[in-house]
């Protein structure tokens, strides 16, 4: 995690764990955490429909131009990253732990930011995969006159757990040297593996 509001935001939903693998949908408290509700976004989890934005804070609206509440998620990202996405949105969501993403946000005039993207999962009255709390958050200074957002591609992603941190790769050259027991799976044109934590 490289983006502070990204951090913030991660030890604020630790803290609010305690000794659980996800805190409670109503132990959230907007007041607590009211200089991140531009960036946060909480989704509904459903295994038919996918997962559908429940809220979105203002940056995130601006940023595409548009209000995304009830819109899937995964209609963010670009056509063949979309079935990836709801694949590990709901794994964040059944394994109940938390994951951070590197992607690349591109507005329609061809202009580009990175940004991070962190899921954390919640329940929702003792429900696993119900609830989902998040952050889009930009890395860097947005381009000048930048037009909303067209898509999200992926660029990296890592599972954020207290044994053992996880990394995945897009470019396969970066693959090379890596034992196969060190991967953990594959989604798409990603590929997880067993990873540091200061990677």
């Amino acid at each position: 995690m490289k983006n502070e509001s990204i951090k913030d935001l991660h030890t604020y939903w630790s803290a609010l764990c305690g000794r659980r693998s996800a805190p409670e949908r109503v132990d959230i408290d907007p007041g607590s955490i009211r200089h991140l509700l531009s960036d946060v976004f909480l989704l509904d989890l459903d295994e038919k429909s996918g997962a559908i934005f429940r809220l979105a804070g203002t940056r995130i609206c601006t940023l595409f131009g548009r209000e995304v509440k009830d819109e899937l998620f995964s209609n963010l990202f670009e056509n063949r990253g979309r079935q990836e996405i709801e694949r590990l949105i709901s794994g964040v969501g059944k394994e109940e732990k938390p994951l951070v993403a590197g992607i690349v946000a591109h507005a329609s005039n061809e202009q580009a930011v990175i940004c991070e993207l962190l899921f954390l999962p919640l329940r929702h009255r003792g429900q696993r995969s119900k609830r989902m709390l998040g952050m889009l958050s930009a890395s860097e200074a947005m381009p000048l006159f930048m037009k909303p957002v067209h898509y999200l591609s992926m660029l990296t992603l890592k599972v954020l757990d207290d044994n053992t941190a996880h990394r995945a790769l897009r470019s396969p050259s970066l693959m090379v040297g890596v034992p196969p027991e060190q991967i953990v799976s594959r989604h798409g044109h990603l590929v997880l593996i067993n990873g540091e934590r200061n990677i």
